[in-house]
């Protein structure tokens, strides 16, 4: 029977790997003897919950004789080099224990700061996803919805305005603007000008021409 008490069973459906550092000696050709996992026993009734979390070997298979490596650590195996830690277990057991929270709870519950949940004791979850994110930024959607109900007024400095009520503080650089535009259509109209000019000056000289060869002929015939 296994023992309701036994703090093994918090670590339950959580997939932890550890990675240490070692140096490589010469391999052999005698293999490693592995650990043989204990067999799957009874679940007491109070861990119904875990009940569904069973993990065994398959069936043996017989394989080609191999090099193996005794390692030297570097690291001691108290003191892993990194751990990662992957929870797999049911929503509603991650909910319970408070690893999760529901979306409703972080947009409802206010926090202490203001009408927002602090970003360094959210955790959240994607509704279509069991990744946790635990002292993180708060997501995408929530940073959408936060930015949307904040009703954020623009700051007016009451003494830049005039007497009646307008803002005289972008004057000047508005008068600067305008000048220079008057500027540079001014050099477009004069560019214009000269060039219809130049134009009827040119088609001016070409009928004059024309007329005086014509009254030649006249005169001629």
């Amino acid at each position: 029977m296994v023992n309701p008490e036994d703090p093994a069973l918090l670590d339950l459906g959580t997939i932890e790997v550890r990675i240490f550092r070692v140096n490589k000696e010469k391999p052999t050709g005698k293999p490693i003897a592995p650990n043989t996992p204990t067999e799957r026993g009874p679940v007491h009734e109070r861990c119904k919950k875990a009940g569904t979390h069973h993990v065994s070997y398959g069936e043996a298979t017989k394989i080609e004789k191999r090099q193996y490596y005794k390692p030297t650590w570097i690291d001691p195996q108290s003191q892993p080099y990194a751990t990662f830690r992957l929870r797999y277990r049911p929503r509603e057991l991650l909910r319970a224990r408070g690893i999760i929270v529901d979306r409703a709870d972080i947009h409802d519950e206010p926090s202490s700061s203001g009408s927002h949940p602090s970003a360094d004791t959210a955790e959240t979850y994607e509704s279509d996803s069991d990744v946790v994110v635990l002292d993180g930024p708060p997501s995408k959607k929530r940073r959408i919805n936060s930015s949307t109900s904040v009703d954020v007024k623009p700051t007016i400095d009451v003494d830049a305005l005039d007497a009646d009520g307008t803002d005289d503080t972008g004057d000047d650089l508005d008068v600067a603007t305008i000048a220079e535009q008057i500027r540079s259509l001014t050099k477009q109209l004069e560019r214009k000008l000269r060039k219809k000019k130049r134009t009827v000056t040119g088609a001016r000289g070409k009928k004059a021409k024309k007329e005086k060869l014509e009254e030649i002929d006249v005169h001629l015939g």
